[in-house]
């Protein structure tokens, strides 16, 4: 066999073996190399309502966090939902929690396994909105898809810079609170923002609703400009 011959054969082979890097690296978005993402911790605290995000982690004061917290907590307890933050968990999971000043909440969540996507959806309706509490859950879905249909809400989430932004963004005292978190290896971020404040994670968010097969509440329909 000619030299020539040889290196044609030696450069297809590292293109193949580049293509397959490539398709793999899509599958499934990696941490940015300029990231805020903090460390999954290894054990989680007692469970509690407060315990299923870390202090602070939510927003910049304190008690504002820690009845953002709680009242994330209790909908997260009755959705029998895991921490993100903390202890064992997927590879990779991604969670959209929605929480209206008027009754309504939802938490959609993501987790991947063997290539694939589970999504699966809580939404809450409560005669009590103010304060929030006393959460019913009104209906439940969930939805096995493949790696190939999350492509949109990834889209959004880099187009949002979800791993790098702002972790939050204060608002008004009406409205809604939405939040993304997203766990990725040993990597987790959470981040916050009042009503629609946020036109590419707040894409990113409807995306999830809709994959989860859920409708969008009325809240959290775009708000276009007339």
């Amino acid at each position: 066999m000619f030299r020539e011959d040889r290196d044609r054969i030696a450069l297809r082979g590292v293109l193949t073996l580049a293509t397959l890097v490539a398709a793999t690296a899509c599958d499934a978005p990696s941490l940015p190399e300029v990231s805020a993402a903090s460390r999954v911790e290894a054990q989680c605290p007692p469970l509690s309502h407060e315990s299923y995000f870390a202090t602070g982690s939510l927003t910049t004061n304190r008690t504002n966090d820690a009845s953002l917290r709680a009242n994330y907590g209790e909908l997260l307890g009755k959705a029998s939902a895991p921490p993100l933050w903390c202890g064992q968990g997927p590879g990779e999971a991604y969670r959209l929690l929605w929480l209206a000043s008027f009754g309504s909440a939802l938490i959609v969540t993501a987790n991947r396994t063997d290539g694939d996507w589970t999504v699966h959806a809580v939404e809450f309706t409560t005669k009590d909105p103010n304060p929030w509490g006393g959460w019913i859950v009104e209906r439940r879905a969930q939805r096995h898809l493949p790696a190939a249909v999350m492509a949109p809400m990834f889209r959004a989430l880099e187009r949002g810079a979800f791993w790098s932004a702002a972790f939050y963004q204060p608002g008004g005292d009406d409205g809604e609170r939405w939040t993304i978190e997203g766990r990725r290896n040993t990597g987790y971020r959470a981040v916050t923002r009042w009503s629609d404040s946020d036109q590419h994670l707040s894409e990113a968010a409807r995306t999830l609703v809709r994959l989860s097969g859920l409708e969008l509440p009325e809240q959290m329909r775009e708000r276009r400009q007339p």
